[in-house]
């Protein structure tokens, strides 16, 4: 299984894999023939002429099939039947190589002895970014088959000033941090809704059972909460109070909980945790006009739903 950062780079990998095995006697191909045909739909797992040696060779030379090679790809925008038959494939024997994006490293039970991550960067909101840790876990966590083999092999394609952070991370030395701080107040409202939190030492409580937490313990400096209005705490649970407190001031001045008797959230943060959206975007939507326009709702929310 080869994982690609884009959907074009795994169509690619996967025809150069084809042509490579076209090309290559019988008796020296790396991985065997399909038993069967694999019956997909999309043009470019099947058959399809190669324009590029139409003034040389007559018009009848293709591109090498990559199904009818043991080669496919797979990625979100393929048909749905065609990437069940990708898999089906696979798992039977008549693929033996797949050209994926990182999608496939989650919710598609499709294990393997050789994992191959190209690159280790991918398309993320603000550009090619490095994949996340546990991104990247998915993807090679593929790699291996208990019930068939006792071994496996996963190899990671990436730049030499990132080398060591790889090791580290599949070696188990790198230290994990949390996020949750990122977007803890969202998180703070969809707990009012389902009744966990309810008051200031409920969501103390609550707090304190993260995994914020104890990583906040450990590298306080990482967070820098302390520098975001939190400085004269004296110690953790002043610390947890008073941002407890900052994050349920914010909710209920933009009316999505009610302080009046235990917390609750009101319809708008029902619907805010229900459909998880942001904060920052539910403040816009609650301060647009009645029967607002269209043209209003886009210009005025942004992309953080």
């Amino acid at each position: 299984m080869i994982f690609c950062f884009t959907r074009k780079s795994a169509i690619k990998t996967s025809k150069t894999l084809a042509e490579l095995w076209t090309a290559t006697n019988a008796a020296d191909r790396l991985w065997p023939a399909p038993k069967k045909h694999i019956q997909v739909m999309e043009p470019e797992l099947r058959r399809k002429s190669n324009p590029a040696f139409t003034d040389i060779v007559p018009s009848n030379k293709f591109f090498p099939e990559t199904t009818s090679a043991s080669v496919a790809f797979h990625h979100a925008g393929l048909d749905l039947a065609d990437r069940r038959a990708v898999e089906e494939g696979f798992l039977d024997g008549n693929i033996n190589i797949i050209c994926s994006t990182s999608t496939l490293a989650i919710g598609v039970n499709l294990p393997c002895y050789l994992v191959i991550v190209k690159g280790t960067v991918g398309w993320a909101e603000n550009g090619l970014q490095e994949y996340a840790d546990l991104e990247m876990m998915q993807m090679l966590g593929r790699a291996g088959r208990p019930q068939f083999e006792s071994s496996a092999c996963a190899v990671i394609l990436t730049r030499d000033k990132k080398v060591q952070r790889y090791r580290s991370m599949v070696s188990g030395n790198e230290l994990l941090e949390s996020s949750l701080h990122l977007n803890l107040v969202d998180h703070l409202n969809a707990e009012i809704g389902l009744g966990t939190v309810f008051d200031i030492p409920s969501a103390k409580r609550w707090l304190g059972s993260t995994f914020l937490f104890v990583r906040l313990r450990r590298n306080p400096d990482h967070y820098k909460l302390k520098e975001n209005g939190n400085a004269r705490c004296r110690d953790e649970s002043e610390l947890l109070e008073q941002i407890c407190d900052k994050d349920l001031r914010l909710l209920e001045s933009i009316d999505l909980i009610s302080s009046e008797g235990k917390l609750k959230c009101t319809e708008f943060g029902d619907a805010m945790a229900r459909y998880c959206v942001k904060v920052e975007t539910m403040k816009i939507i609650l301060s647009l006009p009645p029967k607002a326009k269209i043209s209003e709702i886009v210009s005025g929310v942004p992309n953080t739903i």
